[in-house]
């Protein structure tokens, strides 16, 4: 088992706290294994009998996607005044879960609840309404290069080749369950079924549709559009010409936030940065992971600047970062990405820096005249670094956890 430790870090602190732990991820991102680490690190200093494991996603666990039953079953399950750890994955298979958990902490002091979900429907409003604001959200990324790069270390006993890796991971990607397989085409027919199934098993079960044509169509336009400025208009005005039911306004923006809640991509709206307030037109989106943009290569016109900017998005999504968009007079920052209370961090991203590019991407960050952090991600390994903006290399940047270079 490879340990998450940039995840646990973040958890630790709240092993005992009342407030929910709320873990949501795209499918295959590696929830269940967090949730089975956390529970091992507990069992060093808890009695077994204090902490309870369910999956709901599992057919012999059916009978407690029932909320009464699941609700008395973990009842039962706390014997004493001692703290109980219960681990609820997949939760979204119970209707009213919230109403479950919210009644354990309303009744018992000595509750510490996890829940998993792969829809980030378990923080729509309603749910958090009844939950009362007693939640801890944590979003569950695929593996960062830092993180694949390790496993990787860890698993051929000694360090490869950084470059070779990171064409590996562009590919690739983070999912385990598709780079640790050997055979490229293995890894295809991995990466084509995990795609898939959370396209046919999760979205097309969430709408129930029975013609999945239209909505593989808005995946495939979303997907190709990464690091590009969308809404739900241009969206219909692409399709719209098919003059159906599944190519109106409405039903296209219940189709972008079922893909949305899938966790398969982010839609990332845009920040004011001058005027310190969201924008309510022309969010980016951003896949969860660079192999699904590969997987749809031949309907992106610009491949590595896409997966640069998905890598760097992901990357500071997984660090705990809260991220937009931003424009500064009308001209875009790729990412205003914000942490705890005062940490701001301006970024833009480019696959190199040419004499073309050169002062758009400095030029942009330039116009920023507060005194956070602002910084440009390329390929090149020349330092670039001017007017106070620094310059690093991708995969130098990505690895400064790794080699304790940069704050975490």
């Amino acid at each position: 088992m490879y340990i998450r430790e940039q995840y646990l870090q973040r958890l630790r602190p709240f092993y005992r706290n009342e407030e929910i732990k709320i873990l949501t991820g795209v499918r295959r991102a590696g929830k269940t294994e967090l949730l089975k680490m956390i529970r091992r690190e507990l069992l060093s200093v808890t009695d077994e009998k204090h902490i309870v494991y369910l999956s709901l996603e599992l057919l012999e666990n059916r009978k407690y996607r029932d909320a009464v039953v699941l609700y008395e079953y973990l009842e039962s399950c706390i014997v004493d005044r001692e703290m109980h750890y219960i681990f609820l994955d997949e939760i979204q298979f119970v209707e009213n879960w919230p109403e479950v958990v919210n009644s354990l902490k309303v009744k018992y002091r000595n509750v510490s609840l996890f829940v998993t979900g792969s829809n980030s429907d378990l923080l729509a409003d309603d749910k958090e309404r009844v939950l009362g604001g007693r939640t801890l959200n944590f979003r569950i990324m695929p593996f960062s290069f830092s993180e694949y790069y390790d496993y990787r270390t860890k698993l051929q006993g000694y360090a490869p080749d950084l470059e070779v890796e990171f064409s590996n991971y562009m590919r690739w990607g983070g999912f385990p369950l598709i780079f640790m397989e050997s055979d490229d085409e293995l890894k295809q027919v991995m990466l084509e079924s995990v795609f898939d199934s959370i396209v046919l098993r999760d979205i097309v079960a969430k709408l129930k549709l029975k013609n999945s044509y239209q909505l593989e169509r808005i995946i495939d336009y979303i997907i190709a559009s990464t690091g590009n400025y969308i809404s739900g208009r241009s969206i219909t005005e692409r399709f719209g010409a098919e003059q159906s039911d599944s190519a109106s306004l409405p039903k296209i923006l219940e189709y972008i936030h079922a893909i949305e809640h899938s966790c398969v991509v982010s839609i990332v709206p845009r920040f004011d940065v001058i005027g310190l307030k969201v924008l309510e037109f022309n969010n980016k989106s951003y896949a969860c992971d660079p192999a699904f943009i590969n997987y749809k290569k031949s309907l992106v016109s610009d491949l590595y600047g896409s997966i640069y900017e998905t890598i760097v998005y992901n990357e500071l999504i997984a660090c705990g970062y809260t991220v937009r968009t931003g424009s500064v007079f009308g001209t875009g920052i790729d990412f205003v990405a914000t942490r705890k209370q005062n940490e701001i961090l301006y970024i833009q991203v480019a696959y190199e820096i040419t004499n073309s590019n050169r002062d758009r991407e400095f030029g942009n960050l330039a116009a920023i005249k507060d005194n956070y952090p602002k910084m440009v991600i390329s390929r090149d390994k020349v330092p670039l670094s001017q007017k106070g903006i620094i310059h690093q290399n991708i995969i130098d940047f990505l690895m400064r956890n790794y080699t304790r270079q940069m704050l975490s």
